[in-house]
C-alpha cells in the first residue's frame, strides 16, 4: 500500500462503490469483496495511523549528520507536558505559527519515534518568508537544546520549486538526552517574534542556520563571480508601519561600509510594478523615485562603480545572490537577516529592535553591527513628501535644493 492519508471522502467514496457493485453480484462475490474492501481499509488506516505525512518509516531517520550515542530513559508526562504548553502558547507571536498536528496521545502514533518528538505542520513558505524562517529555526533550536526529536510535514505546490525543499523535515537529536526543564526555561524565554527575542534559542544554532541556508541556496547563486557588494533596499509595506523597528537605511552608513574604491553596487530592491504585494502596491510610486535617488546617489559617490538596480521576483534568487556576496549590506528585513545568516563573507544589519531587541549579539565572526543610520518609519510618518524623505537620508537641510525629486507626492 502507499503511504496515503485516508480522509473521510476517500472512505464514504469507497463504500458508495462498493454498494453500487455489490447489488449487481452474486453473494459469494460479494463476499470477496467486502473481505478485501476490509482488508485495504485496515491496511490503509494502519499507514495513516503511523504516518500521517506520508513520510515511511525507514526514511524518517535517514540522513542524519550526527549519530546518536545513547539512548536515554524519558517521561511520557513530562514529554506531554511540554507538548501542552507550546500549544497554550499558540496565543503568542513566539509560537503563533507552530501548529501542533501530533500532540497530547496522538504523538504515539509514530512507532518509529521511540523518544520525545515534537510534530509540527509545515512552517516554511514564501509569503513573509523572512518570518517563517524564524519561527522555523526558533522551533529546531528548541528540539535541539531540550532534548526532543522533531519531525514536520512536508512542503507542497510551489514552493517545492525554491531553496525551502532543500531545509530539513526530520531533525534527530545526537543523544536525545530530553530535558524538561530545560523546555520549560526556554518556552519562558521568547513571548515575541523569533527574530526580535534577545534570548531567542535560534541565536545559539547559527552555524546551523548558516550552513544548511547556504547549501541551500547553492543551486540558485549566481552563474558569475559574487558580487562584490550588494544593498538589500526595502521599501513598500514599511512606509505605512509608523514603528521604530523598521525604515531606510540613511546614506552616511554606505560611506563608512563601502570604500571609496568599490568597482560593483548592486541595490536589490523590491519590484515596483505589479504584481506587488499589496501592502507595497500602494507605496510603489514614492519607493521608485527613492531608489532611483539611491541609485543617482550612489554614482555620485562612488564613481568607479558599476551601479545597477535588480527587481529580482525570483525569492530563491534573491536571497541567493545577497548570501553570496562579498559584502551584504542589510536594511530592517527579515528576508535580509536570514540572507546575512547565510552569508560566509562579510554582511551588516543595522541595529534595530527589529534583530533581537537591538541587544547586537554576536551572531557569527561574518556579521557586524552598524547603529545610528536609519531614518525609521515613525520618523517617516512625520513627513509630507517624497523630497523631504531624500532630504533626511541624504543627512542635508530640509531647505536644501539638491534633492533630485521635487514633487510633493504624499507618502
Amino acid at each position: 500500500m502507499g503511504w496515503c492519508r485516508v480522509d473521510a471522502t476517500c472512505v464514504l467514496c469507497a463504500v458508495f462503490f462498493y454498494l453500487e457493485v455489490s447489488a449487481y453480484l452474486e453473494n459469494r462475490v460479494s463476499l470477496f469483496l467486502s473481505i478485501v474492501f476490509v482488508i485495504m481499509l485496515i491496511l490503509q488506516f494502519s499507514s495513516f495511523s503511523r504516518n500521517v505525512f506520508g513520510i515511511p518509516e525507514h526514511v524518517l531517520y535517514q540522513n542524519v549528520s550526527q549519530p546518536r550515542t545513547r539512548e536515554s530513559a524519558w517521561n511520557q508526562s513530562e514529554v506531554l507536558e511540554t507538548l501542552l504548553n507550546i500549544r497554550s502558547n499558540f496565543t503568542g507571536k513566539s509560537w503563533g505559527r507552530v501548529k501542533l498536528l501530533v500532540g497530547d496521545e496522538q504523538w504515539k502514533s509514530f512507532p518509529s519515534l521511540k523518544r520525545p518528538a515534537l510534530v509540527t505542520e509545515n512552517m516554511l513558505g514564501t509569503f513573509s518568508l523572512g518570518n517563517n524562517l524564524g519561527f522555523y529555526y526558533q522551533t529546531r533550536a528548541f528540539c535541539h537544546f531540550s532534548g526532543l526529536d522533531w519531525v514536520s510535514a512536508p512542503l507542497s505546490g510551489k514552493h517545492l520549486k525554491t531553496f525551502l525543499k532543500f531545509l530539513p523535515r526530520v531533525q534527530l537529536h545526537p543523544i536525545g538526552n530530553y530535558s524538561a526543564q530545560l523546555a520549560q526555561q526556554y518556552l519562558g524565554e521568547c513571548h515575541t517574534w523569533p527574530h526580535s527575542c534577545a534570548k531567542s534559542r535560534m541565536i545559539h544554532y547559527v552555524p546551523v542556520i548558516q550552513r544548511e541556508l547556504s547549501q541551500a541556496l547553492a543551486p540558485f547563486r549566481p552563474s558569475t563571480a559574487p558580487i562584490q557588494t550588494v544593498i538589500h533596499f526595502r521599501c513598500g509595506d514599511i512606509l505605512g508601519i509608523k514603528r521604530k523597528e523598521y525604515g531606510l537605511i540613511m546614506y552616511k552608513a554606505f560611506k563608512k561600509i563601502i570604500p571609496r574604491s568599490a568597482q560593483e553596487i548592486v541595490v536589490m530592491a523590491q519590484p515596483t510594478t505589479s504584481p506587488c504585494r499589496k501592502y507595497d502596491c500602494r507605496h510603489n510610486l514614492v519607493c521608485s523615485n527613492l531608489t532611483l535617488d539611491l541609485e543617482s546617489w550612489l554614482s555620485q559617490e562612488f564613481s568607479r562603480a558599476s551601479i545597477e538596480i535588480r527587481y529580482e521576483r525570483n525569492i530563491s534568487v534573491a536571497m541567493a545572490t545577497m548570501a553570496y556576496a562579498r559584502k551584504l549590506i542589510c536594511s530592517s528585513s527579515t528576508f535580509c537577516l536570514f540572507s546575512a545568516l547565510a552569508n560566509t563573507h562579510q554582511a551588516y544589519l543595522p541595529n534595530s529592535p527589529l534583530f533581537m531587541s537591538g541587544t547586537k549579539p554576536a551572531l557569527s565572526p561574518s556579521i557586524h553591527w552598524f547603529q545610528d543610520s536609519m531614518l525609521t518609519s515613525k520618523d517617516i510618518a512625520e513627513f509630507s513628501s517624497t523630497r523631504e524623505v531624500i532630504q533626511a537620508l541624504r543627512s542635508l537641510p530640509k531647505t536644501d535644493p539638491k534633492s533630485r525629486f521635487k514633487s510633493k507626492e504624499n507618502l
